[in-house]
């Protein structure tokens, strides 16, 4: 990596922002006059007014409270967030005390309650960003860039944007960097400057971002067009998963390990706290200690490694000890817990389901949410189309990738790839913001990033005749630089009197020609013939833009799009909450379609994790419907069995069951699935055969089969699987769970064959629902092309 400047007659700085969903950091890269190689990047420490005085630091939480007439940013809005409601002078979320508003940028979220300036997440951010600007670098001048999760879409990016430009901050022409870019540049100029010195062929990064409250995967191509030229990177796959974090492996100490510590010293029994006291009153006082253990047992593990005692030691022998007594108070009680501890063997129960390769779904209760590491790889990984040994890189950033099992876990699945890690806690929490100020630094040396971000591939538009490329792969984004580029070669392809002509409007990139975009133009009263304009662009922050005009008729109505990462596959985690906001307005202005919008409600908040939210709305529908529903009891089951509710699931399975009767076997298929994976294979083996009994499906023989097999390793089931494979129909024909139930009938008989179909398929599935298609059953028509061009 170049990490020579331009010389320039004055001393230079680049300004770089994380603005974090925890945390918030500055940090200042300089160029002193006639240098070519930057200065150390040094973090800026600010000044942040609590109630008891200054704190000074260069972590900001990314916080704000309105307390007694003044604004707090930071620490101070921290410490105010121990205030509860209830008390005198206390704080309320949303109204006056704002938190982990990143998440909800760019939504339709607002805050109501709030007063004016406070009412939207923009607005909080614009509070954060204003007071790192005026407190860290007023009057000092210089380029800034500030960060964002690589899956940021257009709306996240345009009102970050807009929040740094009421801070004061202008970021465009490419100064919005995406966040495991940023943390990229930081590793390669703090630990290896010559890292991507050999980056001549394209190579694949991981970039694992592992934080206090999200777990961010990009996957990243990087390249190089030229000798000692910029590094072009193309984002290929992101795969965001919120509240996925360290935060979760802190409830996960709390509830599995302190909160049994808390009731035995106080001879209290496992029900003696109510859900409201736990949640209330014994999670926010006890999670400083969690977190605080946790560490602590991190920085104990990496230690007996480095003097390679970690394998020889028990792990019930390696012990993480508060210093401190706790007080819990509830009411008029007083709970003390002298002895926090937590041991390796209790840590490692409390990581397995972060770190279960096989089982890559969200797992809930009523006090924390699990999931696995391996649920956002996986999925950035087959968005991408590649597998864990395509990967040249892995980067791991963030604080809660310093867990050393979490890198032990990377290292073993990523088996080609060079792992780069950092070893300090504070580095990597400040990785992004460095990688940020010397992406700024570049942009006032240089004209031009040390980073730049690149299309992976060619974009055509689709015609009538031979494709249009408009994006060439490897350019350099912005393309075209100087601006929207024109093309005139397009015409109407037919006549539009009669009825409305609905012109196809297609993208599609590669030799492949996979698509990207489609949607339809409806036109009237135009003629075989007509010319066309299409504009087009494709800005630095990774959007494209099209518009396709009447070249005879330019005041009519254009046909306009964008699209954000366009040959990323991206998952946008703010869509199903959107969604779920627009049908829960729905339902309030028209409570008569409750049966039509409630399951759809709750299977949307079941994809989030919001398991005990669905439960009470299919509860709800049940009341208002005052009948047994058998597929809405087993809707019921599955979330109840999601949020770790067993008991009452398997009563709800067989509720269903008894309503479906002998006219569907889902609830029993359901319940022998549940009964499986707690191994208790006698139960799940009852469960089989009764929903055979009922529909003797290939899926239900499936699953008796691998019961069997569970239950008695030696004995061959192969002759009965090869039977059950062959009652499957082809793949493209199957059902989503049904095409599982394939794969898991040909891994008994270890037919390849039918596990590469099953394979080929899925991605098929991928690559198909992850585009709009024309809609209304009307596929359009293509324009027609003659011979002029741009």
């Amino acid at each position: 990596m170049n990490f020579n400047f331009l010389t320039s007659p004055k001393t230079l700085t680049g300004w770089g922002i994380d603005l974090g969903t925890t945390n918030a950091t500055l940090c200042r890269a300089s160029l002193a006059d006639g240098s070519t190689v930057p200065d150390e990047p040094e973090v800026v420490e600010l000044r942040q007014p609590t109630q008891a005085g200054t704190f000074i630091g260069t972590l900001v939480p990314s916080m704000v409270a309105l307390h007694q007439g003044q604004e707090y940013v930071g620490e101070g809005a921290k410490n105010l967030r121990a205030l509860t409601a209830t008390a005198a002078g206390g704080m309320t979320r949303n109204v006056n005390l704002f938190h982990d508003c990143k998440n909800e940028i760019g939504t339709s979220r607002t805050y109501p309650n709030a007063p004016e300036g406070y009412r939207s997440p923009t607005d909080i951010a614009a509070k954060i960003l204003g007071f790192i600007q005026r407190e860290g670098m007023a009057e000092a001048g210089g380029d800034v860039v500030v960060t964002v999760p690589a899956s940021f879409q257009t709306a996240q990016r345009a009102e970050t944007a807009r929040a740094c430009a009421m801070a004061g901050l202008y970021v465009g022409g490419g100064r919005l960097l995406d966040e495991p870019v940023a943390a990229f540049i930081d590793y390669a100029y703090r630990y290896d400057p010559a890292l991507l010195n050999d980056v001549t062929a394209k190579k694949n990064l991981m970039v694992f971002d592992f934080g206090g409250g999200t777990c961010d995967i990009a996957l990243i191509e990087l390249s190089r067009s030229e000798k000692g030229g910029p590094v072009k990177v193309a984002s290929r796959s992101v795969s965001r998963f919120h509240r996925l974090g360290g935060g979760d492996v802190d409830l996960a100490v709390l509830h599995q390990v302190l909160v049994p510590q808390l009731l035995k010293e106080n001879a209290l029994d496992d029900f003696a706290l109510s859900f409201q006291e736990k949640t209330k009153v014994v999670t926010p006082a006890l999670i400083a200690v969690a977190e605080a253990l946790k560490i602590q047992m991190c920085n104990e593990l990496w230690r007996l490694a480095q003097f390679g005692r970690i394998t020889g030691t028990p792990r019930e022998q390696i012990v993480a000890r508060y210093p401190a007594q706790v007080i819990v108070r509830l009411g008029n009680r007083e709970l003390k817990l002298a002895s926090a501890t937590l041991n390796a063997a209790q840590f490692d129960l409390a990581l397995a389901p972060f770190l279960d390769r096989e089982h890559l779904f969200v797992r809930s209760t009523e006090y924390r949410l699990e999931n696995s590491v391996f649920a956002p790889i996986t999925d950035a990984l087959e968005r991408a189309d590649v597998v864990p040994r395509d990967i040249d890189y892995v980067l791991a950033v963030g604080g809660s990738a310093l867990i050393p099992p979490v890198i032990d876990a990377l290292a073993a699945y990523f088996p080609a790839a060079r792992m780069l890690t950092y070893e300090d806690r504070k580095d990597a929490q400040l990785a992004v913001a460095r990688g940020a100020s010397l992406q700024a630094l570049a942009l006032a040396a240089n004209g031009r990033g040390i980073i730049e971000h690149a299309a992976q591939d060619d974009i055509y538009l689709r015609t009538s005749g031979e494709d249009i490329k408009l994006v060439p792969r490897g350019a350099a984004l912005p393309y075209p630089a100087e601006g929207p580029a024109s093309y005139t070669g397009l015409t109407v392809p037919a006549n539009a009197f009669d009825a409305p002509l609905h012109l196809a409007v297609e993208l599609v990139a590669g030799p492949e020609r996979r698509p990207l975009f489609r949607g339809t133009w409806p036109l009237t009263m135009v003629s075989k013939g007509t010319p066309l304009i299409l504009h087009y662009s494709y800005d630095a922050n990774q959007v494209f833009a099209l518009e396709l005009k009447l070249a005879d008729m330019p005041e009519s109505l254009p046909f306009r799009a964008t699209m954000e990462n366009p040959l990323s596959h991206v998952v946008n985690p703010n869509k199903t909450q959107e969604e779920i906001d627009r049908l829960e307005e729905q339902y309030r202005n028209d409570t008569r379609k409750s049966e039509e919008l409630m399951p759809k409600i709750a299977e949307l908040c079941a994809e989030l994790g919001q398991h005990e939210k669905a439960v009470g709305l299919i509860r709800t529908l049940l009341r208002q419907l005052n009948r047994p529903v058998p597929w809405l009891l087993n809707r019921q089951a599955i979330y109840e069995d999601a949020r770790g509710n067993r008991t009452t699931a398997i009563a709800t399975y067989e509720q269903a069951a008894q309503a479906a009767g002998a006219s569907w076997s889902g609830p029993l298929f359901n319940l022998a699935l549940l009964h499986f994976r707690q191994r208790e294979y006698e139960r799940a083996l009852a469960a089989a055969n009764r929903a055979i009994a009922v529909d003797d499906d290939a899926p239900s023989q499936t699953l008796k089969l691998c019961i069997l097999k569970a239950m008695r390793p030696a004995d061959d089931v192969g002759p009965v699987a090869r039977k059950t494979l062959r009652r499957f129909a082809i793949p493209k024909e199957l059902k989503d769970y049904e095409l599982h139930w394939l794969l898991r009938a040909a891994e008994l008989v270890d037919d390849d064959a039918v596990q590469k179909a099953v394979a080929d398929e899925r991605r098929a599935r991928r690559k198909s629902g992850t585009h709009p298609t024309a809609g209304a059953g009307d596929p359009g028509v293509l324009p027609d092309r003659r011979d002029e061009g741009v």
